[in-house]
């Protein structure tokens, strides 16, 4: 009973850690993170590369797309508008022009694999807790529901 106060007295924002990681988890948090990045990173180098390096085709090019859009006006076609319905693409550069991004993007592998390997967890709640917690858990009479105004929980 003291343990179940003293854990509830924590608050609801309180998390305690995992028995365990969940190893495919996380490398499905690392693989979609390292994903992000290699999109930006390209994006961001494809920006650069067209701002600082001249291209006598791009207005020529410029205004063959101005030129399709006002014969589409023209005719009452509707120009080209993202498809709000598409599922997002799922393309990612298979790897960067920049050696030492691609160097940090494989230290993160190394290092998350390190990771994996750890089996014990540190626990931010003591054994007692632990079991205060389950037992808080498998208690009927406890409901919790949160309010119909201001989020509050009842």
């Amino acid at each position: 009973m003291i343990n179940e106060r003293k854990l509830l007295e924590r608050g609801l924002k309180f998390v305690p850690t995992p028995n365990k990681v969940d190893n495919v988890e996380y490398s499905a948090i690392i693989r979609n993170f390292q994903n992000k990045v290699r999109v930006k990173q390209h994006f961001i180098y494809t920006k650069y590369m067209k701002e600082n390096a001249p291209n006598e085709n791009e207005n020529q090019n410029q205004q063959n797309v101005e030129a399709a859009e006002q014969e589409q006006e023209q005719e009452g076609e509707q120009p080209y508008k993202k498809d709000l319905f598409r599922n997002p693409s799922r393309w990612v550069p298979e790897t960067s022009r920049d050696k030492l991004f691609n160097e940090i993007l494989e230290g993160i592998n190394r290092s998350a694999g390190t990771m994996k390997k750890t089996k014990r967890v540190k626990h931010n709640i003591s054994m007692g807790e632990r079991q205060a917690l389950e037992n808080l858990g498998k208690n009927k009479n406890i409901v919790l529901k949160t309010a119909d105004k201001g989020g509050a929980t009842v």
